[in-house]
């Protein structure tokens, strides 16, 4: 697990490229977030082959030497982080390099530690990755393929009413 002490800072860029792009959502599960930038990671693509608990694919990373993927970071401190670690079951964290404006940034993100074949995520996790790339102004032709990633209705009620209502508070805590 990466440390802050391996990196010598009290905050740590933290690479959102799943759900956790849309503020709202990382708010609810961290408290306040700060330092919020767009970026993007060379050689990786998205893909929807970490297999959940609730029977649905979410979001990972994995190595493709033409891919890029976009998502947002956010400067978050060791406590913040390991909250974070308890929602990101099944993944750990690997230190990479993100490009963004302002340069290269050293970021954590999550990686899947198993990842078998793609699944469809459930409508409303796509919806967060959706949200939260309208959010943050994600370029246009990666919104595109966002909104067109197959999905599943998710056949919990409570479940999916619950997690649109997060997306759609979106901006009452953002910044």
């Amino acid at each position: 697990m990466i440390k802050f002490s391996q990196l010598g800072d009290l905050f740590l860029n933290y690479f959102a490229y799943g759900s956790n792009m849309l503020s709202e959502r990382l708010v609810r599960r961290v408290g306040s977030i700060r330092d919020k930038k767009v970026g993007y990671l060379n050689g990786y693509t998205l893909k929807f082959n970490k297999w959940s608990r609730d029977g649905s694919g979410k979001a990972n990373i994995v190595p493709d030497e033409s891919g890029k993927v976009w998502g947002v970071l956010y400067g978050m401190n060791e406590e913040q982080l390991a909250i974070l670690d308890r929602y990101e079951y099944g993944y750990s964290r690997k230190l990479m390099t993100v490009e963004t404006k302002a340069g290269k940034k050293k970021a954590v993100a999550y990686i899947a530690d198993e990842a078998p074949n793609e699944k469809s995520p459930y409508d409303w996790y796509l919806n967060f990755l959706v949200r939260g790339a309208e959010e943050n102004h994600i370029p246009d032709d990666e919104l595109e393929r966002l909104k067109n990633t197959q999905n599943q209705i998710d056949p919990e009620e409570t479940r999916r009413n619950e997690n649109y209502l997060i997306a759609e508070t979106t901006g009452e805590n953002a910044e």
